[in-house]
């Protein structure tokens, strides 16, 4: 008899733009590939489970690239720091259920600043 395993998860590529400012957090990289598997290693990290990956995941995993005495320009209390319009696949994310849209392979999410210096 043979031992089957069942399958791990399929990983999901995803691609992450930043516009409007918010590149100068990210090492001014104006997008990054993002692959599941490292978001699942960050929720392992944190003990927390999932069986859908979300946006709120992506959002608190891209949080630990940007240098903490920054973190607070992109995040506050792991939810998305209010002033940052969030397009999910060039659709506003309000639309797509905002921080709870389960993430696809080979979506684009941009992150875009709408807050500027005056």
């Amino acid at each position: 008899m043979v031992n089957m395993e069942p399958s791990m998860k399929e990983s999901i590529n995803i691609k992450v733009e930043f516009k409007g400012g918010l590149e100068m957090l990210f090492d001014n990289k104006l997008s990054l590939d993002i692959n599941s598997k490292d978001i699942e290693e960050y929720l392992k990290k944190q003990e927390t489970k999932t069986e859908k990956l979300r946006m709120l995941d992506l959002i608190n995993y891209l949080s630990t690239l940007i240098k903490p005495n920054e973190r607070d320009l992109f995040v506050d209390d792991k939810r998305l720091r209010a002033g940052i319009l969030v397009l999910i696949n060039d659709t506003d994310w309000e639309l797509e259920g905002e921080g709870e849209h389960e993430l696809e392979d080979k979506e684009s999410i941009c992150f875009i600043s709408t807050l500027h210096g005056g």
